[in-house]
């Protein structure tokens, strides 16, 4: 039945949560989850129940040794290291989100309108080492200075995307001040700019230019504290 599946699920979560060791993190799993808080709290409550059986301190290794060193890629969208994390609509075209099309290629498209979950093209994390990564892709100029060269995501230039250090050309980063999301090439800053309503490009930075403002809807388990 579905009640049983929704169950065993909650199970597999619960268990999951106990292997993490800050409870933010585990109220922002819980909140990706579900919208539902009562579903939540019961799996939170499922969770120490199963702690009461177990104990997890026993474990030769934490949950950030799994989650970045057995995981390579890992890129875990409930980490602290992200300083912003939502869908991302532009200030010219303001029903027009950042989406990821098949040829890699960023692009705008109809925004969700809904609650983004990590395996969403629209959700877009910019880490606070100056990634932005869309699920285990980082955006990338692909060395392209062209006026209007498209905006693309690539494999990410470390194992850990969210801890190492990006590759110039992956140096993405968002200006809260000017609304801008910068392509922080050293030498030749760009800002990712509205072509149209479906095409992006990268131009040389312009304070007035609305094509090139961009604003946030912050994720709701972004916010969990």
């Amino acid at each position: 039945s579905l009640y049983f599946i929704v169950n065993l699920v909650a199970e597999s979560i619960a268990e999951l949560l106990n292997f993490i060791p800050k409870d933010r993190d585990k109220r922002a799993m819980l909140a990706k989850y579900t919208e539902l808080e009562e579903l939540r709290q019961t799996t939170l409550n499922m969770s120490k129940e199963v702690a009461a059986d177990f104990d997890y301190s026993s474990c030769p290794r934490d949950y950030d040794f799994y989650r970045y060193e057995v995981f390579e890629n890992y890129n875990s969208f409930e980490s602290d290291q992200y300083k912003l994390m939502g869908e991302i609509s532009s200030l010219s075209y303001p029903e027009k989100c950042l989406d990821v099309v098949e040829d890699d290629r960023v692009i705008l498209y109809q925004c969700r309108g809904r609650p983004l979950y990590t395996s969403d093209r629209h959700l877009i994390g910019f880490s606070k080492n100056g990634a932005a990564m869309s699920g285990l892709k980082c955006f990338d100029s692909a060395q392209n200075d062209d006026p209007g060269a498209p905006v693309k995501i690539f494999g990410c230039h470390t194992n850990h995307p969210v801890r190492g250090t990006p590759g110039t050309t992956q140096r993405f980063d968002f200006n809260e001040t000017e609304q801008w999301i910068v392509n922080a090439d050293p030498g030749k800053p760009r800002c990712v700019t509205a072509m149209s309503e479906s095409e992006l490009g990268l131009f040389p930075c312009e304070s007035g230019n609305v094509n090139q403002k961009w604003t946030i809807k912050l994720t709701p388990w972004f916010l969990v504290n």
